[in-house]
């Protein structure tokens, strides 16, 4: 599990500043040449039509409140990936992840079906040509795959949600605009 549990059951990123800071607060950019612009945050502190993509740790690290608020203005793709390992943690035997995943299984369900145009799922068959699903590519490159597909597909502005450093890293490398649970829902 990526990020520590509070008492009071959220959860928080290990070692996460804000934008404009480093991890320790000290007020330096974060900055690297390259790097994407904040995402356009309106004043409600809810993103507007945009696209994400989550990684399995950002999905657990939402609260579905905040996952079905995004969804009312934004559209979210879960790669199969995303699913696959949500389906593990619903199997393991972390009682924590247990809960929520069967609670984001639940929210998945209840959006399917009522048919919800905001909420994707990626087929088998939708991935990056340099990226495929199959046992030669990691989760991470797997779900990096799936955003860099649905961009080119004609889903721009796409920003690939992850705490994931090494997957913010891979993406910075296929000019992939990154964003943490965090960072996205306001919580500075």
């Amino acid at each position: 599990y990526c990020a520590a549990t509070a008492a009071n059951g959220r959860t928080a990123p290990r070692n996460v500043g804000t934008p404009n800071t480093n991890r320790n607060g000290n007020g330096r950019s974060r900055s690297q040449p390259g790097a994407q612009p904040p995402v356009p945050v309106p004043r409600n502190g809810m993103p507007v039509g945009q696209h994400f993509v989550f990684d399995t740790c950002s999905m657990l690290n939402i609260e579905t409140a905040a996952l079905d608020t995004l969804l009312s203005k934004n559209t979210v793709v879960l790669p199969y990936t995303t699913i696959n390992e949500l389906d593990v943690h619903n199997h393991g035997r972390n009682e924590d992840l247990k809960f929520k995943s069967r609670g984001l299984r639940n929210f998945i369900l209840e959006n399917l079906e009522q048919k919800r145009q905001n909420l994707r799922l990626q087929k088998r068959s939708e991935f990056d040509p340099h990226f495929p699903n199959d046992a030669t590519n990691s989760a991470d490159d797997k779900i990096l795959g799936c955003s860099l597909h649905f961009k080119k597909e004609g889903m721009d502005p796409m920003w690939l949600v992850s705490e994931d450093k090494w997957l913010r890293i891979k993406a910075d490398g296929e000019d992939m605009k990154c964003i943490t649970v965090f960072e996205l829902l306001g919580w500075r």
